[in-house]
């Protein structure tokens, strides 16, 4: 019995994810993320004004992005024909206000690749002071 509930809980099995996507897959994801337009309702701009989100920008910032996380997330435990695929890319950025990242997260579904989410991020790099 749980002490902070105290109700009973059932064990359930852990989550299962693959964390080796096929570069096709990945490609094919990021393929379909690069051809939203910019006011696309799937499409959350988190840039604060640092980038302009025009369908330029997002072809070419993405295509230069690196994968920094890919992960398919199956519906059901050891079922992989269907689910959610989670990318993240980041690729550094000239900003006029300095150097930094920019961030795509990207939710997919699998098996047929359309486009759930995008959410695009900015950071700055700031120079620590020693």
């Amino acid at each position: 019995m749980s002490q902070v509930t105290g109700s009973q809980h059932a064990r359930t099995e852990p989550s299962t994810i693959v964390t080796d996507l096929p570069d096709d897959t990945a490609r094919s994801v990021v393929d379909n993320a690069r051809s939203l337009s910019p006011d696309d309702d799937r499409l959350t701009d988190h840039t604060g004004g640092l980038m302009d989100l025009s369908r330029a920008m997002l072809t070419t910032a993405l295509f230069d992005a690196d994968p920094h996380h890919t992960t398919l997330i199956p519906e059901e435990p050891h079922e992989w024909e269907s689910g959610t695929i989670h990318l993240v890319y980041q690729a550094p950025c000239e900003f006029p206000e300095g150097n930094g990242f920019v961030t795509f997260d990207i939710v997919a579904d699998h098996p047929t690749h359309e486009i759930e989410s995008l959410e695009i991020r900015t950071e700055l790099a700031i120079p620590s002071e020693r």
